[in-house]
């Protein structure tokens, strides 16, 4: 099953995508499980575009796709139904000012809801002000800014900048997310972890939690 939806996904059959998921979830399979063969789905789609194998259109169809699963009953009641007792960190995410693209935002987000964080998504085209206050507001664990237009790097860099300058910085830790995203982008910004990938990203979120709070 995981193969097919993979594939069904990669090759932008919605249909298909739709009727496995329903399937799975019929079979017992849990959400968090199904949410790992979409997003790998979506994983291939955006190696298919950094290699121009495809085009913009075709990731907006993806995240179509990804979205309309997301609206069955059964994975919306896994992806909100965490108990408040249970959850093990806040994430504050947002795609920064100047970017529009939410798809791998949208797949993170989700995929940090299973494993059990609370997330507060600004949304997209984010100024940095606003970041900056909402982290001072929220007080989140961990900041997440994505972004894939080469502008991203300039205003991820003034979030984190601004952050600095008002002795903010070290109260959380920051993830960058994007097709483009390397080490050295993420030591010029200032970042703590940058990754193309959100499953790699979630991975250093848990660690973080761990460190931070242990075991819960």
């Amino acid at each position: 099953m995981e193969e097919k939806i993979v594939a069904a996904v990669s090759n932008l059959n919605d249909e298909l995508t739709l009727s496995l998921v329903k399937e799975s979830l019929e079979q017992g399979i849990p959400v968090k499980t199904i949410m790992k063969w979409l997003n790998e789905g979506m994983y291939r789609i955006g190696l298919m575009y950094e290699a121009d194998d495809c085009y913009i259109a075709d990731l907006i169809m993806a995240g179509y796709i990804y979205r309309q699963v997301l609206m069955l009953d059964e994975m919306q009641f896994d992806l909100n139904g965490s108990d408040e007792s249970k959850i093990i960190g806040t994430i504050l995410i947002c795609t920064v000012e100047g970017d529009v693209h939410d798809i791998g935002k949208d797949i993170f987000i989700n995929l940090a809801k299973t494993e059990g964080y609370r997330v507060i998504d600004l949304g997209v085209d984010v100024h940095s002000q606003i970041v900056f206050d909402q982290v001072l507001h929220i007080k989140p664990d961990i900041l997440a800014m994505s972004g894939i237009i080469t502008n991203s790097i300039k205003y991820m860099k003034e979030t984190v900048d601004l952050l600095k300058t008002n002795f903010l910085r070290h109260e959380v830790k920051i993830l960058l997310g994007g097709l483009s995203m390397s080490d050295e982008m993420c030591n010029y910004i200032g970042a703590d972890f940058a990754t193309t990938s959100a499953e790699a990203g979630l991975i250093k979120c848990n660690e973080w939690m761990k460190a931070k709070y242990g075991d819960q």
